[in-house]
């Protein structure tokens, strides 16, 4: 849809693709989703094989206004959506260097993911809205070397 999708998003999804669309309507929405993409690659007409061919996880999302009266009803919304991977909670998938590769593409970090926005009628029928996007910390370091161990700056052996 190339992005049109923001234009109608006012279900639980409207805090990812438009915050302010939380507003079009003053009731709870609530979803379950499941999210999957296949990875295909060509190069001149060859495929080209990929190490992690596929990405899937389970989304849940809310959205509603916040119960005030007189002046501030239906006047504020807030949003929530987490993807979580089906298997795990961080994968990362870093290729032999053997041949030429879409190393960014394959070594791309599945994560879960939270996203809260909230929502601002500001004047009749304009809608503010914003949010913030929450994934996994990738603390600690890489052991490159047989028998040595570093986490956090800290070595042994």
């Amino acid at each position: 849809m190339g992005g049109a999708f923001s234009a109608v998003a006012d279900d639980f999804t409207g805090g990812y693709y438009n915050p302010a669309g939380l507003l079009t309507t003053n009731k709870t929405r609530v979803g379950l989703g499941y999210h999957y993409s296949k990875l295909l690659l060509e190069e001149n007409g060859n495929n080209i094989p990929l190490g992690r061919s596929h990405r899937d996880g389970a989304i849940l999302g809310f959205a509603f206004t916040l119960p005030f009266l007189d002046f501030l009803k239906d006047k504020i919304a807030f949003g929530y959506n987490l993807f979580q991977p089906i298997d795990y909670v961080m994968s990362i998938y870093v290729p032999q260097p053997s041949q030429p590769q879409f190393v960014l593409l394959e070594s791309y970090t599945q994560a879960n993911i939270m996203h809260i926005a909230v929502a601002v009628d500001v004047v009749k029928g304009i809608h503010i809205g914003g949010g913030a996007h929450f994934t996994t910390d990738l603390g600690g370091s890489l052991d490159l070397k047989p028998g040595i161990r570093a986490m956090q700056g800290q070595t042994s052996s």
